[in-house]
């Protein structure tokens, strides 16, 4: 998704997102006018796997926070659209 325009899709709390290079999609967990945070399962470790969506500069990441985990339920997925 890194190559495509991201700023002209609008994006909705449950959508399914997928990326070129992942099997499986994520899920829209939070989202404002700016950034998109979702989720997948990770099974394997009992957790999920998150994304941050940066829709103004085209960007896909993660959060810039050594350590930090919390993207397991809605709530905290919510808490950390406030952060960014």
């Amino acid at each position: 998704m890194k190559n495509d325009n991201i700023e002209q899709y609008k994006f909705n709390v449950g959508q399914k997102i997928y990326f070129k290079e992942e099997k499986k999609p994520y899920t829209v967990k939070a989202c404002d006018s700016r950034y998109v945070v979702c989720t997948k399962p990770f099974n394997l470790k009992k957790t999920v796997f998150y994304t941050i969506l940066d829709t103004f500069k085209n960007m896909r990441g993660t959060e810039n926070l050594i350590f930090y985990m919390g993207f397991e339920t809605t709530e905290e997925c919510n808490d950390a659209l406030l952060r960014l």
